[in-house]
Order: structure tokens, then C-alpha cells, then sequence
């Protein structure tokens, strides 16, 4: 019987502890996040210090014809990369023009 008691007594303070008796339930404030526009902003594009010299589609990508030549021609110049700043060279990046995915097969 004591043994009840003490399961009991043991249930009943972990209801307390748990909140069972509360009315309210705990509300977490709600988290503001900023604004952030999902369309690039309108206005003239800036113009990168360096470009690819040759891109799909032109005069001077179809006459690559192997894989490492499309590579090659890709390859940013280790003089144009010192002076780049980081969002500079993520734009070029993004703009890179032999995309791998898709294209695996490209001739």
C-alpha cells in the first residue's frame, strides 16, 4: 500500500511541476523577420570587370571540340582574380557559361 501512496504522491508533483493545473500555456513570441524582396532590384545592371570571352551559342564555342577545351576557355585569368572583389567574382561565377548539369553530353 505504501508503495501507492508513494507513486501517488510521485504523479501528483509531477503533474504540478508539468503545469497540469495551469490555464495558461506558455506563448512564445512570435519572431519578426525582415523584409526581403524576392524580385532583384529594378534599376541598370552592373557591368562586370571581366566577362567570358567565349560562350555557348557563338561562333567561337562551336568551333571547341572536346570537354577541356570548353574548361579552358572558362578559366577566369589569375591577373583578372587578384583585383576582383568577392561580390564581383560571385557574379562571374554565376554567370559561368558551361553549365556541367544537362550538358554532360554537349559536343
Amino acid at each position: 500500500m505504501d508503495g501507492l501512496v508513494n507513486i501517488s504522491i510521485f504523479l501528483f508533483i509531477l503533474f504540478i511541476v508539468s503545469g497540469g493545473f495551469s490555464c495558461q500555456q506558455a506563448v512564445e513570441p512570435e519572431l519578426s523577420r525582415p523584409e526581403v524582396p524576392c524580385e532583384p532590384e529594378e534599376g541598370p545592371q552592373q557591368e562586370l570587370p571581366w566577362d567570358y570571352p567565349v560562350k555557348p551559342g557563338t561562333d567561337g564555342w562551336i568551333q571547341l571540340h572536346s570537354h577541356d577545351d570548353m574548361i579552358d576557355v572558362c578559366q577566369i585569368p589569375e591577373a583578372v582574380l587578384s583585383g576582383l572583389s568577392t561580390a564581383d567574382l560571385t557574379d562571374i561565377c554565376l554567370d559561368y557559361p558551361y553549365k556541367l548539369i544537362g550538358n554532360a553530353n554537349q559536343q
